[in-house]
């Protein structure tokens, strides 16, 4: 769900390629936002990607985990 929002696509250009409102973009976008434990779009995809922001995916064992760095092209947990 972080590639699209990371390659800049806006909430409706997400919805419509996904099948979904943009409203429910949002709500999955919080939702992620608040399990990284970030307050927005940019520091989500740094985190997915390792960066700084938040809580570091790579280092946090979850079932979101996977897909985040599947959906971020992160590399793999060492």
């Amino acid at each position: 769900m972080l590639r699209l929002p990371a390659d800049g696509r806006t909430a409706e250009s997400i919805g419509s390629r996904l099948g979904i409102s943009p409203r429910t973009v949002h709500r999955h976008l919080q939702g992620l936002y608040r399990k990284l434990g970030v307050g927005d779009r940019v520091r989500a995809v740094l985190v997915a990607r390792g960066g700084t922001g938040g809580t570091t995916v790579l280092n946090r064992p979850s079932r979101l985990t996977t897909g985040v760095m599947v959906g971020c092209d992160a590399p793999p947990p060492t």
